[in-house]
């Protein structure tokens, strides 16, 4: 299943015009554009296969992971979006998640596909741009850039552990001084997702600004910095914070438990440099929960990364939404090229230990080798060596994970 998955992926077009291979976006497999609207439909499918390695104290600390090593589909991701040429084009968008694959047969749960983004952006005259419906959090550079092209299998884990992926809300969007600075500011309540009433469900108000100090496209070199928060009260009366070892597999490493909270404030640092083919990055997490019962605890996480694009290609900025972009081989494997080769490196670190609050301590480095025949797909290969200080022990896991991506309509 794996070798035709891949075949079909090295098949694909992907960089320029058939055949070719440019560095330029890749044209939708299945799109239409008209004077009216104009829509695309695309899609993207991970296969991914893991396996663990673990001394005696990890496995008494998260018990024996031998039973998550069974490769499968992790999700087949489908969307749809577009414009509606106004004056000034509105935009669109509407993607999900099949995931039949992971249900097995012990689920507990019949859902098969899920929602994750709907929403609509409208822009304000030159002011900016209003989006409303369910979308990613404006928050951290990390998290809102497509996993599919971060140079390793999972996000750094104390972006997981403390910040959601996606809300239900309504954001102001603002690029300033000639692209190179944004403003976002946005309302969030997930009260559909949690299926309450939208008085009982939390409130949340985030906000992040980004400004670029060096930005010189045609030597390809950028340097981002950027700043984050998020406020949310907690009408449901508890906050909780937890995350695996950087594995979509794993179960959670490090784990509050369910902390009686007023609200909650988490503040983030982003620091980004593209310097031709070498990204590097950072970002800082705190989050501080009003909970006196516990102490006020406050949870901290951080990671370094440095990647290197062998062959020289660039991840390149995207100065409207703030974020690093996926790699374009400049030669792709299917005209007889090699492709794009990728090495990275990573330390990352989560702290939920504080208080009265023993979560834990996690300490994770990881490598990995990518491999991209296409623009629409890559070949991965990552080894991750956690550290778990918890329940009085220090626990050791090796992860290694082999993760095949292929990205259709992208």
């Amino acid at each position: 299943m794996l070798v035709l998955v891949f075949a079909l992926a090295t098949s694909l077009p992907s960089a320029g015009a058939r055949g070719q291979s440019t560095g330029a976006p890749s044209q939708p497999w299945l799109a239409y554009s008209g004077s009216a609207f104009s829509v695309a439909f695309g899609g993207a499918a991970l296969l991914e296969v893991p396996a663990f390695s673990q001394d005696a104290a990890s496995i008494q600390q998260v018990g024996d992971l031998t039973s998550f090593e069974t490769g499968e589909i992790r999700a087949l991701r489908i969307g749809i979006g577009g414009t509606i040429n106004f004056k000034r084009p509105w935009r669109y968008i509407f993607a999900g998640a099949y995931r039949a694959f992971d249900q097995g047969f012990n689920t507990d749960t019949s859902q098969v596909f899920t929602i994750f983004d709907v929403a609509l952006a409208v822009p304000i005259g030159d002011l900016g741009t209003i989006t409303v419906g369910k979308m990613k959090e404006p928050i951290s550079l990390v998290r809102l850039t497509p996993l599919s092209w971060y140079p390793l299998a999972e996000r750094p884990a104390h972006l997981d552990a403390m910040l959601p992926a996606r809300n239900i809300g309504v954001t102001f969007s603002s690029v300033l001084f000639d692209r190179r600075a944004t403003l976002t500011v946005g309302y969030f309540n997930p009260w559909l997702d949690l299926e309450v009433p939208f008085s009982e469900s939390n409130n949340q108000v985030i906000g992040r600004a980004t400004w670029l100090p060096v930005s010189q496209p045609d030597a390809r070199r950028f340097v981002h910095l950027g700043a984050g928060a998020r406020y949310s009260d907690t009408k449901i009366g508890y906050a909780q914070f937890r995350v695996g070892p950087e594995s979509f597999f794993a179960p959670k490493f490090v784990d509050t438990d369910s902390i009686p909270a007023d609200h909650m404030l988490t503040v983030g640092l982003e620091a980004s440099a593209i310097l031709g083919p070498v990204w590097l990055n950072s970002e800082y997490l705190q989050s501080r929960v009003s909970s006196p019962v516990s102490g006020d605890p406050r949870f901290h996480g951080f990671h370094l990364n440095a990647a290197w694009l062998v062959t020289g290609e660039s991840h390149g900025y995207d100065r409207t939404r703030a974020v690093v972009q996926r790699v374009r081989p400049r030669h792709n494997a299917t005209d007889g090229g090699i492709g794009a080769i990728e090495v990275t490196a990573q330390w990352s670190r989560v702290d939920l230990t504080s208080g009265s609050i023993e979560g834990g301590l996690m300490d994770r480095v990881s490598t990995s080798v990518n491999w991209y025949p296409t623009a629409n797909s890559r070949l991965e290969a990552n080894y991750g060596y956690a550290i778990l200080d918890r329940f009085g022990l220090v626990g050791h896991t090796h992860t290694f994970q082999l993760r095949l991506t292929l990205l259709m309509g992208s």
